[in-house]
């Protein structure tokens, strides 16, 4: 694993974004990983459901991840995550569109990533990092 420890894309979220992003991570209650070499918590792979509220198919996602092409697997969760949420001709999020993203398709994209990455990435390993650095919803990045 040659990525950053919870590398995840950010770049599709408008400014102000990040704080409501994981405002929803939470919202959608995605627990925290428990992973640690010591401790392998994390359910088997074959016990992921592929849900989506929208008939997303996540098997790409999946088959990206399982072959650990990180960076393949970044863009297809952009790619997935604007379809969802209708706003691939944009290319990127507005704070409602965050707000209004279905939890179950979010559940499945987190789970995927941090059951593959054995806990190193996903929304909720971000979301914890975010808080820890004293990220919040409110959060200006105007200086």
């Amino acid at each position: 694993m040659l990525s950053p420890i919870a590398h995840l894309p950010v770049c599709w979220l408008r400014r102000g974004g990040l704080g409501a992003f994981f405002s929803r991570v939470e919202t959608c209650y995605l627990p925290n990983p428990t992973f640690t070499i010591q401790n392998p918590k994390l359910p088997k792979l074959d016990d992921v459901e592929l849900i989506s509220s929208v008939g997303m198919d996540y098997s790409r996602l999946w088959d990206l991840l399982a072959a650990g092409k990180w960076k393949l697997a970044n863009q297809e969760t952009e790619r997935v995550m604007f379809i969802v949420a209708k706003r691939e001709e944009e290319g990127w999020l507005r704070v409602q569109d965050i707000d209004n993203f279905p939890c179950e398709d979010l559940r499945t994209i987190n789970q995927l990533w941090v059951e593959h990455s054995n806990g190193r990435f996903g929304f909720s390993v971000q979301k914890q990092i975010y808080q820890g650095l004293g990220g919040s919803r409110t959060h200006s990045f105007e200086i």
